[in-house]
């Protein structure tokens, strides 16, 4: 599945997609439409959000893991990063905020001897929206078998 169908070329979300992710998941519109999706070609996981800008993998590489991704690895990938730029929001004071408790949790983690990414709570409230296993967005998914992304 080509990135295309799910951002336009400037890297907005397409319509089908962002009203998905507000009427099904219950997001922020403004958030959603102040967001950029860019391909990158390399990151050390398949998504990275800073701020305003998602960065994912480039499918074009056969060996990126998002050359094979389906439809329901792409919603997956989209939620969790969305849920991310939900915690951050559209002004710095939010980001800001989520910065330090991401770093927080992030350091706490490493101290403690716990996986300082896996075992972060913000990773972990959006791996349960999106890429978990059982995710919100997973079990939608199977709810609605019909679904279909359209134009």
């Amino acid at each position: 599945m080509q990135p295309s169908v799910f951002f336009d070329s400037n890297g907005r979300l397409k319509k089908p997609v962002s009203d998905w992710l507000h009427s099904a998941m219950g997001f922020d519109l403004a958030v959603i439409h102040n967001t950029r999706f860019v391909q990158a070609n390399k990151l050390p996981y398949h998504a990275r959000t800073f701020y305003k800008k998602v960065w994912y993998l480039n499918p074009a590489i056969a060996s990126n893991s998002t050359s094979r991704y389906s439809t329901g690895d792409w919603l997956n990938l989209i939620a969790h990063e969305m849920y991310h730029r939900q915690e951050i929001g559209n002004n710095w004071f939010s980001a800001a905020r989520f910065g330090i408790s991401y770093g927080f949790y992030w350091v706490w983690n490493w101290i403690k001897g716990k996986n300082p990414y896996r075992d972060n709570p913000h990773e972990i409230r959006a791996y349960e929206m999106g890429c978990g296993q059982g995710s919100r967005v997973s079990r939608w998914l199977s709810e609605h078998a019909d679904f279909r992304l359209s134009d």
